[in-house]
């Protein structure tokens, strides 16, 4: 073994021992190429690229990162990247600040997070609760599920993986199946039931590039069936023709279904 492998190898060593000791139940892994230690040992600086493993089943790769001993938080920046073994996400991002105590995961800047299930979630902004397996995404998010072929828009969408259940704050956009797009607000996708809905006013545009103004919506994307309540409904085609159809007719007599 050269010299300089060996320096690097005690290094290593010597930082695997030390957070053993300091917190065994929590033991941190440090695989790094160049690190300091400061602060009479409880302040680690990470450079040239590292990668940091948890026994919680948590791994960062980044360029650089900084360990702080007494409060057990880990700040890393530079091509960051996350894989959750146990919840099953992969998460990349500009900026990290991981919250081992209360298992709490920050990123800031080009956020993107990809799960088992083909969903692809970004952001500028992550807040990923680890215990509750919550993932709040937030500034242009944006959630795709590749199998079931739906894109949601909004500046702020929380993703309840445990219940499979995704909200919307605010403004919100759907493209769902090629079929139908939806502008609405605080928009609730179960996914077990395949349903999309809100109780705020919306637009419909349909693949005929016909818009329709509803109070609210239930959608069955599965069954492609949309739900309304009665109220006075507008047509207007995209040439701009308006027809107006009589008060209480059920949505579902416009798309034919039965």
């Amino acid at each position: 073994m050269n010299n300089k492998n060996f320096n690097k190898f005690k290094i290593i060593f010597f930082l695997l021992l030390f957070c053993f000791n300091a917190n065994s139940s929590e033991q941190f892994q440090f695989e790094v190429t160049e690190i300091e230690i400061l602060e009479n040992g409880n302040l680690f600086k990470g450079i040239k690229r590292g990668t940091i493993q948890t026994n919680g089943g948590i791994i960062i790769k980044a360029d650089n990162f900084v360990y702080d001993k007494i409060t057990n938080i880990i700040n890393a920046e530079g091509k960051v990247k996350i894989e959750d073994k146990i919840n099953n996400y992969t998460i990349f991002s500009e900026k990290l600040i991981y919250k081992k105590n209360e298992e709490f995961i920050i990123t800031d800047g080009n956020s993107k997070a990809l799960d088992e299930k083909n969903k692809v979630i970004t952001a500028k902004k992550f807040t990923y609760n680890k215990i509750l397996n919550i993932l709040n995404a937030e500034g242009n998010a944006r959630i795709e599920d590749i199998s079931e072929d739906y894109v949601i828009y909004s500046g702020y969408i929380t993703y309840y993986k445990n219940d499979e259940k995704i909200t919307t704050k605010g403004e919100t956009e759907a493209d769902i199946k090629s079929e139908y797009n939806i502008k609405s607000r605080d928009v609730v996708y179960l996914e077990k039931l395949k349903k999309l809905s809100s109780k705020q006013k919306t637009v419909l545009k349909d693949s005929n590039s016909q818009i329709y103004f509803l109070d609210e919506f239930d959608y069955l994307i599965d069954k492609s069936l949309f739900k309304a309540n009665i109220f006075p409904l507008f047509i207007l085609f995209e040439e701009f023709e308006l027809s107006f159809i009589s008060v209480g007719l059920n949505l579902n007599e416009i798309f034919g279904v039965k």
